[in-house]
């Protein structure tokens, strides 16, 4: 371990340092994340001249790449970067210092194919915190790709998509580089090609004669499959979701019906949509973004006179977990402890459970609020979810969700290409792991208001 034993707080010294006012929220929610792999509890403040128990940034604009180094004689981190803005980039380094056999890591590509078959091996052998949950043997995994780094090119990545899709984790892959958007549809991958399950009545398919039920043309369905990670429930979906992944082009793509009538349009890159949409008496919540938060609450006031509104959170893949939590606490009635967290110490273990405490944030809450989710509910979703769950004004239907609460972290490769891996467990009120299993109305318990402050310390995993 290169990290300094810190013998108190640590001080991060980035309050008004320009560039990082985005990243306060996230880290005061998340600071215990931190506190998992340093030891000690994180506190923001000022640069100062502290010297010991710190958490510096040295902005250098003339260097090649972000760092982060550990003084380990003065109990000291400290951030390299080009502008202050990049802080952000080192975050992502703590995990990697704290198991590098050196005293500094940089936020830079590997050189060589081998190379990058190494750093994803030792960064999901420390960071991945889901091998007892899934019952995966990380060894066993790798010895099947051991003659990886002897790939290049297509073959490479291909291959290490598929090794690392092994953990069965939709937030822990290997992602090519390229901006990401989906097209409105929604569908299911089989060997045969990705069956539609939803085409909107708006859509280009929907327009060229496409129905649910038809199979989107598709090279090579298995190997989307293989190279596709996630739990059982939505496996086959994520899969057919990575597949018409779209970048800032139109696509074009093909459909056949079942009497051999095939169909070919062109999809224009999807428009920019509000992540909340009212319909009647039910709040559509797509995504979770900045501006949720306050669609949400204006959605919610406008429905105050209903008895009972709908929040439909179905297909929502999650976002920003700063926005799931402000929405959450809308909806919450009192303070108390909703379960727990289990993060990864970035040194092969996890830490103890610490208590998700919760302050309601007051806007108008319905008297009944029924949730629909399904397999494709997942990540910040399931976050903003689970608090509100077992509520005794809340009914759950449709599920189990995803499974998938892991704050990924991204680790830089090659060539454009990331490696993206979990670091976390979340429990419920109960102690059951959200990860794998998710969520839905079968196993969520049912809180009343006198029980809402259950303490976390029985926990088990």
């Amino acid at each position: 371990m290169v990290l300094p034993t810190f013998d108190q707080s640590v001080r991060c010294e980035i309050l008004g340092l320009p560039g990082t006012e985005s990243l306060r929220d996230l880290l005061e929610l998340e600071s215990r994340e931190f506190e998992a792999v340093l030891g000690q509890p994180m506190e923001f403040a000022p640069p100062s001249q502290r010297r010991r128990n710190v958490w510096q940034v040295n902005v250098q604009p003339g260097i090649s790449a972000s760092s982060l180094h550990a003084e380990t004689e003065n109990l000291r981190l400290i951030s390299r970067v080009r502008r202050p803005a990049d802080f952000a980039e080192t975050l992502q380094l703590l995990h990697s210092l704290a198991h590098s056999p050196t005293s500094s890591a940089q936020c830079s590509e590997c050189r060589t194919y081998a190379e990058v078959a190494a750093r994803i091996s030792s960064e999901i052998a420390n960071t991945y915190p889901y091998f007892t949950l899934r019952g995966l043997s990380w060894d066993r995994i790798c010895s099947r790709y051991s003659d990886l780094g002897s790939l290049r090119g297509g073959a490479f990545w291909h291959m290490a998509q598929r090794w690392v899709a092994e953990l069965g984790d939709a937030h822990t892959a290997v992602r090519a580089p390229g901006s990401v958007s989906h097209p409105p549809y929604r569908a299911e991958m089989t060997l045969a090609g990705a069956a539609l399950l939803s085409v909107p009545d708006d859509s280009r398919a929907f327009q060229a004669g496409v129905r649910v039920g038809w199979l989107m043309d598709v090279e090579s369905p298995h190997l989307w499959l293989a190279t596709t990670g996630a739990s059982p429930q939505q496996h086959a979906e994520v899969a057919a979701r990575r597949f018409m992944t779209m970048g800032s082009a139109p696509r074009t793509f093909s459909a056949r019906d079942g009497r051999g009538r095939t169909v070919e349009w062109q999809e224009p890159p999807p428009p920019a949509m509000p992540s909340v949409s009212r319909h009647g008496p039910t709040l559509r919540v797509a995504r979770f973004e900045k501006s949720t938060p306050a669609l949400l609450c204006a959605g919610l006031r406008s429905l105050s006179d209903e008895a009972t509104v709908v929040l439909d959170l179905r297909g929502n893949t999650g976002g920003n977990l700063v926005a799931a939590d402000a929405c959450r606490r809308m909806l919450i009635r009192e303070p108390g402890e909703y379960g727990s967290v289990r993060y990864s110490n970035a040194r092969g273990s996890l830490s103890a459970h610490y208590p998700i405490w919760l302050n309601p944030k007051a806007t108008t809450s319905p008297a009944h609020l029924r949730i629909l989710v399904d397999s494709m509910t997942y990540s910040a979703a399931e976050d903003f979810l689970q608090p509100l769950a077992d509520l005794d004004n809340v009914s759950v239907e449709g599920g189990p969700t995803g499974g998938g609460s892991g704050r990924p972290r991204t680790i830089p490769l090659m060539g454009g290409y990331t490696l993206r891996v979990s670091t976390a467990i979340t429990y419920t009120t109960q102690g059951a792991p959200i990860e794998l299993k998710g969520l839905n109305a079968a196993t969520l318990p049912r809180r009343t208001h006198e029980h809402s402050t259950g303490s976390a310390d029985t926990l088990q995993e």
